[in-house]
């Protein structure tokens, strides 16, 4: 039964789409630059002076432990893996030394291996420590001193291999993997305010309320995005490549410093108002005639995070969104409660956006002050 055209079609399209995708080629980058690094281990393995020539197969796995998606990564994985190695080799060379193999000793070795590779400050080399170990006494038998020393020179050589194949071809570079994980950040961001937005302007209670429960969806995405910064700049590391970089590390920790701020604020201002249509634990009201210029005042907040990527609009959008603010803090409706209610959502509300200009203003270091103060933000009262 032959599949129809579209099918094919579909097909075709989505192979294409994974295999343009950043993460599948670096994957195929690193497996590519994994098996060149193992056939020059291979090939010289032989080569190794002493007793070493003996093990030639422990070359392609050194190799393998230097293949980390960033150059720092290789460096602190090979090194932490030849602690670990030299460790698990001592203790199976020292059982071997005084006691013959058997049950009780592979029982011992793998006891005591176990046990010191409870240590997290050997990170990558605490597995390999009885693993190294059992080989060494059980492979190793009676020329465990010969196993031992091929063992560790071969995988030192293959280490080396392999550290120089990552860090001469092509080494990795996340950082517009990060810079793009901002950006879809604060696209999320502003399709948030924008719904809120949208539902401050509709027949309450709104329809609108998705907005409402994505508490947990900023969470993990912010979470994700924390990842892709600290793997950038883990990839800059003794990276030849991260020179030719305009982006410094400073300019992706800032931006990840000002949007989780800015999500504090939006988590706050988003909580609230969604107490004030769908009344719960907390009894709030949100006056009709404020719920219009406050709809305003979100949008041209998200705005500014709309337009991060154009610096004169972004200006012109934090100008618009700061005078909007200032007239309703002045304007005739004011901010302050109520009489029916002890406290009143519209003045978190536009404490919360003010303090959102104050971080991105910050963040587009265009002045040396603060927009607004302690004194000059809405209180609720």
């Amino acid at each position: 039964m032959s599949s129809s055209p579209r099918l094919d079609k579909n097909l075709t399209v989505a192979a294409r789409n994974w295999a343009a995708s950043p993460g599948v080629r670096a994957r195929v980058l690193l497996a590519a630059k994994a098996a060149l690094a193992a056939a020059v281990a291979w090939v010289i393995a032989p080569y190794l002076p002493g007793v070493a020539d003996a093990y030639p197969w422990y070359a392609p796995l050194g190799a393998l432990i230097a293949m980390y998606p960033t150059v720092a990564g290789s460096v602190r994985t090979a090194v932490q893996t030849l602690i670990g190695l030299a460790i698990g080799v001592a203790l199976g060379g020292a059982v071997v030394l005084f006691l013959p193999p058997g049950v009780g000793t592979v029982a011992l070795v793998v006891g005591v291996g176990v046990l010191l590779s409870s240590f997290r400050r050997l990170g990558a080399g605490q597995e390999i420590i009885p693993t190294a170990a059992i080989i060494v006494l059980i492979v190793g038998g009676q020329e465990a001193d010969m196993l031992s020393i091929g063992y560790l020179v071969q995988t030192t050589a293959g280490v080396t291999v392999g550290l120089a194949v990552n860090w001469l071809i092509l080494p990795p570079l996340a950082v517009q993997a990060a810079v793009s994980h901002l950006s879809e950040f604060r696209s999320l961001l502003t399709r948030h305010l924008r719904d809120v937005g949208a539902a401050l302007r509709e027949d309450w209670p709104p329809i609108h309320e998705n907005w409402a429960k994505q508490s947990l969806t900023f969470a993990t995405t912010l979470a994700t995005v924390r990842d892709a910064v600290r793997e950038a700049d883990d990839s800059r590391k003794g990276n030849p490549r991260a020179k030719r970089q305009s982006r410094k590390a400073h300019d992706d920790y800032d931006d990840l410093t000002a949007l989780e701020t800015t999500t504090f604020h939006v988590r706050d201002m988003s909580e609230v108002l969604a107490g004030s249509i769908w009344p719960g634990k907390i009894d709030l009201e949100l006056a009709s005639d404020l719920r219009a210029p406050l709809a305003t005042a979100i949008d041209l907040v998200a705005d500014v995070l709309d337009r991060w990527e154009d610096d004169d609009a972004r200006r012109e959008a934090l100008g618009a969104a700061e005078k909007h603010l200032d007239g309703m803090r002045s304007g005739p409706t004011g901010l302050h409660p109520s009489a029916t209610t002890w406290i009143s959502p519209a003045a978190i509300a536009v404490t919360d956006l003010s303090r959102m200009l104050v971080v991105l203003r910050g963040r587009d270091d265009m002045a040396a002050t603060s927009y607004g103060s302690a004194s000059g933000l809405p209180h609720a009262s």
